[in-house]
Parts: C-alpha cells; sequence; structure tokens
C-alpha cells in the first residue's frame, strides 16, 4: 500500500484494525505500519464495532479514547462497522461523531457500515456538532452495500444502476456513500472493464 501510494494519484483510506478494535495495549507493528502509510498521504480509519448499533455508547467511546491513546494523532478517522440499518439506535452514531471530533481533532472522516440503505436519519449524523460548531466537523460516509463484486454486478438486483442504496438528495455535501465489494478477481480497471457481466463505470464503486 505504502509503494502504491508513492506511486499514483489515486487518494486511498486504510482501516486498521488491531484486534476487532483497539486490543488492549498498543502495538509495536501497527505504530510502524500505521506512521508509515501517514508519511505517504493515506487516510487512517480505526476500526470499532457496533454491534448494529446495540453496543452500549461507553463502550464505543471507550474504544476511541484507547485508539488515541495507543495511537495519538494517528487515526485521520474512525470506521464504525457493524452499522444499524433502522432508526431505533442511529442516534448513537451522533454521539460517536461527536466524541471522534473531540477526541481525534475536528475534521476527523467517520465512516459508518450498516452494509445496507439504511434510514435516512443516519446521513445526518453530524449536523449536531455542525451546528454548535460552525465550519468544522469531518466528512461522513455511510457505506450502504456490502457484499461481493460478482453479486454485486450479476444483473439480478442492479444495485449500480438504481438509486436503493444511495443517500437521500437532500443531504449536505458533508456526506457521501460507499459500497463495499469484495471477491473482485481482477488486477487492472482494463480486466474490469472487460468483465462479461455488464459492468460499467466499475471505478465509482471503489470512491465514496
Amino acid at each position: 500500500m505504502v509503494e502504491a501510494a508513492q506511486n499514483t494519484t489515486v487518494s486511498y483510506s486504510v482501516v486498521i484494525n488491531p484486534s476487532s478494535g483497539p486490543g488492549d495495549s498498543a502495538e509495536e507493528a501497527y505504530t510502524t505500519g500505521i506512521t508509515e502509510l501517514l508519511n505517504v498521504g493515506v487516510e487512517v480509519l480505526c476500526y470499532v464495532p457496533t454491534g448494529f448499533g446495540s453496543t452500549d455508547v461507553s463502550t464505543v467511546t471507550a474504544d476511541i479514547d484507547k485508539y488515541e491513546s495507543f495511537y495519538p494523532g494517528m487515526c485521520d478517522g474512525y470506521f464504525f462497522d457493524e452499522g444499524p440499518g433502522g432508526e431505533d439506535n442511529a442516534w448513537k452514531y451522533t454521539d460517536y461523531y461527536n466524541h471522534v471530533q473531540e477526541a481525534g481533532g475536528a475534521g476527523s472522516t467517520v465512516v459508518v457500515n450498516p452494509g445496507i440503505r439504511p434510514h435516512d436519519s443516519l446521513y445526518f449524523i453530524g449536523d449536531v456538532y455542525a451546528g454548535t460548531n460552525p465550519g468544522q466537523g469531518g466528512q461522513v460516509v455511510i457505506t450502504s452495500y456490502e457484499n461481493s463484486f460478482p453479486k454485486f454486478y450479476d444483473g439480478s438486483q442492479d444495485y449500480h444502476n438504481q438509486e436503493v442504496p444511495f443517500p437521500p438528495r437532500y443531504v449536505t455535501d458533508r456526506y457521501k456513500h460507499s459500497v463495499m465489494v469484495y471477491a473482485a478477481y481482477f488486477t487492472t480497471l482494463q480486466e474490469v472493464n472487460g468483465c462479461p457481466c455488464g459492468a460499467k463505470n466499475q471505478a465509482n464503486i471503489f470512491s465514496p
């Protein structure tokens, strides 16, 4: 990744996950690796599981604080996995967003991964912070789809052409969406463009 970032104009974000979260102490290998990534301009996102919204807020914020203690100044943002699909627990992610901006610095990126098109409320988790801190606060990215590349483009659900996974049209520039695909067995975009599954504009699926 370091070599790739040094030899391209493409922007990279890397999620680090020491132990399904920060673990119990800093690890030298992660400190070294994160430093190398940051030195070549890669955005480092620190992984925190959230139990599809069921995890206590105190547990999640404690994980954020551990990262900031173990790897001070090294988390450009946070990747909150197992995000909620419904409305009931979306308020917790406003708390997480606020805590990230305070603990990691205003401007920290927050990614939430429900893996499905969530309730619209999840797309506004940065609004409270922005309201009390005008002009501050980081990007919010909602991962509204997570599945294999063949499934994404097999034509049965036509996800790449419909608006179902995507955010409401009225969100501000603070909010973006992404889709997460895996099992993509190709090595170049030229090879992707030759995909027999009829994919178009494939590069769009890799960036928020």
